[in-house]
């Protein structure tokens, strides 16, 4: 039995070794081929060799191109060596437990050690090439857009994060039930690690801007650049001047005006660029723009492959003030239930993230439910997404169903 135990543990080596070998001269293969077509590609990206193509296709090439080491398939291989590994481990420890002859024992301590070296020489191997690839890609002319990009789209996750953790522990801390103080206290701690992930993907914006589209040969979407060039002074931190500010805000209409399927983006930028300035006009267009922006559906993010250009949230707008005029806007012009809903639970979590009371959102929540021509629907948002923020029970039963003197109630 320990001789067949043995033999087996060489046959899973052999077979880790072989595939191991396979998926290093592939990854040799595809980075060299990866190489090639970046350099390639940079020499058809050279300003003054064309129009070029459209910045989305260019994209989409860069994208395949970098993603060259994974398509080799050696994450694949590398999943079998693994499980090569473990086979061998569990025969080694089988073998050392039947209490074998010394020399069986150090063919299997052998064997163990050698099927751990290619396992670990597998792994590093591939993530090795992966890094190598991202950095060829980051030093080509795309790679700036690309970092972009992902930064954009990543610090909307963080941020989608931040408040889902934010809502949690808010609606924790206003629980009643044993333990709650407790939980609410390691809920807050996931706030806080949130607000650090999503600092750093701030981080990371602020380092891939600014990008010059000027010195590279694409056809961006028309609008695209003057965006992208608006984005700097919002990313970089420090005061913004006046004339930075205005130009900022010229880039950006510019940009949702011509950009229509990044118009949420650009929307939500303005309604943001809007907040760094602490006066009436400009507090009363960052609601206009945010309630436009909220207004838009929302996209999720595909791969970059597919939707290299995603309508992503660019910065979101912050302020209660900012929120609270977006809710006076929708009432204003007659907005629909679900937009009132939205901006109305917008404006509740930024007070709730600023430690206001909610005492004032609930006030106009409990107004539009009388307003608006579908209360129930109205309700059937409003009442979850306040009780999320930590809405007292005193809160919450105001934001139930009224009947108007007209209309007789109903017989129980």
């Amino acid at each position: 039995m320990v001789a067949s135990a043995l033999v087996g543990m060489g046959a899973l080596l052999l077979a880790a070794a072989v595939l191991s070998a396979g998926s290093a001269l592939r990854l040799h293969s595809a980075y060299r081929e990866a190489l090639r077509e970046l350099r390639d590609g940079d020499r058809r990206l050279e300003p003054g060799a064309g129009p070029g193509r459209r910045l989305e296709d260019e994209l989409r090439w860069y994208a395949d191109v970098t993603a060259a080491g994974r398509d080799s398939g050696w994450r694949y291989a590398a999943a079998v060596v693994v499980g090569a590994c473990v086979g061998v481990v569990v025969l080694a420890v089988w073998t050392f437990t039947v209490r074998p002859p010394a020399l069986s024992v150090a063919t299997a301590v052998v064997l163990l050690v050698l099927m751990l070296v290619v396992t670990g020489l597998c792994l590093l191997e591939g993530r090795r090439f992966e890094r190598l690839l991202q950095a060829a890609g980051r030093r080509s002319a795309l790679g700036g857009v690309r970092r972009l990009e992902d930064a954009l789209v990543q610090l909307e996750r963080a941020t989608a994060d931040l408040a889902a953790a934010n809502r949690t522990w808010l609606r924790t801390r206003s629980a009643t039930y044993p333990f709650a103080p407790q939980l609410a206290r390691w809920r807050h701690r996931a706030v806080a690690r949130a607000t650090a992930r999503r600092s750093r993907t701030l981080a990371a914006l602020s380092r891939a801007v600014p990008v010059d589209l000027a010195g590279i040969a694409v056809r961006p979407p028309d609008g695209y650049a003057d965006g992208v060039r608006a984005l700097t002074p919002m990313a970089l931190t420090g005061p913004v001047d006046d004339d930075s500010w205005a130009a900022a805000v010229a880039d950006l209409n510019r940009a949702a005006e011509r950009d229509g399927a990044r118009r949420t983006r650009w929307l939500s930028a303005l309604a943001a660029c809007a907040e760094l300035r602490d006066d009436p006009p400009a507090r009363e267009s960052a609601a206009r723009w945010a309630l436009d922006a909220a207004a838009l559906p929302a996209r999720t993010p595909g791969d970059a492959r597919s939707d290299p250009l995603p309508d992503t949230v660019a910065i979101q707008p912050t302020r209660p003030e900012t929120w609270e005029g977006a809710v006076r806007r929708a009432r204003a012009v007659g907005a629909g239930p679900l937009l009132l809903a939205e901006a109305t639970l917008r404006w509740a979590y930024a007070l709730a993230a600023g430690g206001h009371p909610l005492d004032p959102a609930v006030t106009v929540a409990a107004e539009v439910m009388t307003e608006t021509g579908d209360p129930d629907e109205y309700l059937r948002r409003i009442r979850p997404g306040f009780e999320a923020v930590g809405a007292t029970s005193a809160q919450l039963s105001r934001l139930v169903p009224q009947w108007h003197a007209s209309t007789p109630a109903p017989t129980p």
